[in-house]
């Protein structure tokens, strides 16, 4: 009986020892596949850009691509989404799957609807798996891609709107309630510049500047999958959005935290945490490194305090 209790501590001992290890290669692994989806978008988008014009796929409203785009030549349709009965604007995940190897996603309806469901079960069950565009960490798999609709569906990247959207007060014939929405950081003045309706040859050093990254609340389904640097942000950066939207999952590949993020250069990184900071009794990133951009503009001096 000793022997066998002997024998039994030790295994269990050895189970102690090896678990972190066996989790923490769990978590590296995950993490190899987030970046190997990562470094496909950018390349995507910029094999879809090749075949529009220069332009990425837009994220805006009816309000917005009907005024920019009005001889729909420059980004990708599909014909009566939902209950529409005109051309109307694809969702980038589904304007970018032909360069990503899904040939049969063609339409919005094959991979996002407007329910408001927020169960992943619901989508997973309706549309099946997009792995590319599912992060093996996630565990809160469901999210909004907001345009051309309010469209939930199971995605667990972020886009940038301030490369990809429209800046409202300066389309001819578009009223927008919030003045200034919309306008980018640009050389160091917040809402200076204007977003770039997805024209890649405006992004300034492309290799700072973040395309796409790991999305949505880690506590709470439903949250738009974009970013953008307009509005209170005091910065930028990709840190200066976290901390006032809050919107991205910093502790979902670990405990030491860190998000996956690709380039506007088509290249894809892990950015760690370089610095904490506590705001209302949670912890948000500081300081990222490698520092990244959601801004297409020149840093420039800023103007406001930055970490």
């Amino acid at each position: 009986m000793i022997e066998v209790l002997v024998v039994v501590a030790i295994i269990a001992l050895l189970i102690a020892i090896l678990l972190p290890s066996l989790s923490l290669a769990r978590e590296q692994a995950q993490r190899v596949v987030c970046l190997a989806n990562m470094s496909n978008m950018p390349k995507a988008a910029i094999s879809f850009s090749m075949e529009h014009k220069g332009y990425l796929q837009l994220i805006g409203r009816e309000d917005e691509w009907t005024v920019i785009d009005k001889g729909r030549t420059k980004y990708a349709y599909q014909a009566g989404c939902f209950s529409a009965t005109t051309a109307q604007l694809k969702a980038w995940p589904v304007a970018y799957a032909p360069q990503l190897g899904m040939q049969s996603l063609k339409r919005n309806e094959q991979c996002f609807d407007t329910t408001f469901n927020t169960e992943a079960s619901y989508y997973l069950q309706k549309f099946g798996r997009r792995d590319i565009f599912i992060c093996p960490s996630d565990k809160v798999l469901v999210n909004n891609v907001w345009s051309p609709f309010d469209m939930f569906g199971v995605i667990s990247y972020a886009a940038n709107e301030d490369v990809m959207g429209v800046t409202n007060p300066e389309v001819p014939g578009v009223n927008d309630p919030e003045d200034g929405e919309g306008r980018p950081w640009n050389n160091g003045v917040q809402e200076g510049g204007r977003r770039l309706e997805g024209r890649m040859d405006r992004i300034i050093r492309p290799s700072e500047v973040v395309l796409f990254c790991d999305g949505g609340n880690e506590d709470i389904s439903g949250e738009p999958a974009l970013l953008i640097s307009n509005g209170p942000m005091n910065g930028p950066y990709l840190e200066n959005y976290e901390r006032v939207h809050g919107r991205l999952p910093h502790f979902r590949h670990g405990k030491k935290g860190g998000v996956a993020s690709a380039f506007a250069d088509g290249s894809g990184q892990y950015l760690k945490p370089l610095e904490w900071i506590s705001i209302s009794g949670k912890m948000f990133v500081k300081r990222y490194g490698p520092r990244a951009r959601v801004s297409p503009y020149e840093v420039g001096q800023l103007r406001a305090t930055q970490p």
